[in-house]
Formats: structure tokens, C-alpha cells, sequence
């Protein structure tokens, strides 16, 4: 079973509630109800021990713990809520605009090889991603605004565009093609 809920739901039917006959009851206890393990083969249920039921389903007691805390009144268990409870951290989107608008100023240079082949643009003269947000943080603190962290920068930088660092060789015609591209750019 792939499935966590479907999990859940064997274990729950393989758990039952069961009264004593007898019990001590001590006032103020923090114990709960006790529960009985089985299992079903061919419609007839054979009550086993905790210990055979978590060795035969290669399980430990939290998921056994779960169940229990999990099951409600109607006897389903609640749905899994991990990650659904809406108080994930969320970057403004001041800041994400921020981003964009440093890495679209940052000038580019087109690929003299294969220009036709991709739609990937180039950054050349020596800087790295490091470098880019390095510039990106000295332009936020000179204009006031909050910095995002480099982990959030480099997943703008690499999801929402296609550009690639490249040092072109020193050749005369490929340095005159990125000098061209660069002031026509700004």
C-alpha cells in the first residue's frame, strides 16, 4: 500500500477498543483506553499481541499512535493535514519584483555560435551568481529596500529565465560582437 491514508485505514480496522472486566481505576490518570490487535483470514478475526502485529506489518508504535489519535468518534481517521496548514513562509512579492528587475538590467550577450539553435542569452565578463547577487545586495541596501537571500535568488534567476555565464574567447571579432551587444543593450 503506496498510500498513506490507505495505510491508516488497515491499521484502524486492525485496532479495536476493548474494556476490561475488571479495572483499578486511579484517580486522575493520564492512561488511556486499551486496545486489541487482530487479524482477518477468511472472515474470522484472530486476536494477536502488539508485538506480532507491529513485526508482521514492519511497522513501530508511532504509526500504531497515529492511528489512535487520528481515529474519531465514526471510526475514520482524519485526512493527513502535513503541509496544508496555510502558515507557510511566503516571499512578498515586492521582493520576487525586485529580483526580476535587477536580473533584467543586467546586460546580455546573444550566443555567436548557436543564436538560431536557443533562445538562451549569455552573461559574460567574468561574474557568477555570486557576483549578481553580491550587485543585487549592494542596490537594495542603497535603495533602502529589503535584500531577499541568495537561495531565493538563485531560484528566480534559475526557473523564471534562461540565461547562461560564458567567457568568450579574447578574439578580436568576439570582442567587438559583445561590446556591440552591450551598448546597444543600455
Amino acid at each position: 500500500m503506496g498510500d498513506l491514508s490507505r495505510q491508516r485505514d488497515y491499521i484502524a480496522k486492525c485496532i479495536k477498543v476493548i474494556t476490561p472486566k475488571y479495572q483499578y481505576k486511579v484517580h486522575n490518570s493520564n492512561r488511556g483506553p486499551k486496545h486489541s490487535f487482530s487479524f482477518e483470514i477468511n472472515n474470522i478475526k484472530h486476536r494477536i499481541c502488539k508485538t506480532f502485529f507491529k513485526n508482521t506489518l514492519a511497522i513501530k508504535n508511532r504509526p500504531i499512535a497515529s492511528v489512535i489519535a487520528k481515529k474519531n468518534q465514526a471510526g475514520t481517521i482524519e485526512e493527513e493535514k502535513m503541509g496544508k496548514h496555510g502558515k507557510q513562509y511566503k516571499i512578498s512579492s515586492d521582493i520576487i519584483k525586485g529580483i526580476k528587475n535587477h536580473i533584467d538590467s543586467i546586460p546580455r550577450i546573444e550566443s555567436h555560435y548557436v543564436r538560431q539553435q536557443t533562445t538562451r542569452e549569455f552573461i559574460d565578463w567574468g561574474k557568477n551568481l555570486t557576483d549578481l547577487y553580491t550587485d543585487y545586495q549592494t542596490q537594495c541596501l542603497s535603495d533602502g529596500v529589503e535584500a531577499a537571500k541568495i537561495h531565493t535568488y538563485r531560484k528566480v534567476f534559475n526557473e523564471d529565465y534562461n540565461i547562461g555565464f560564458t567567457h568568450l574567447k579574447k578574439t578580436s571579432a568576439n570582442y567587438a560582437l559583445a561590446l556591440k551587444t552591450l551598448l546597444i543593450k543600455q
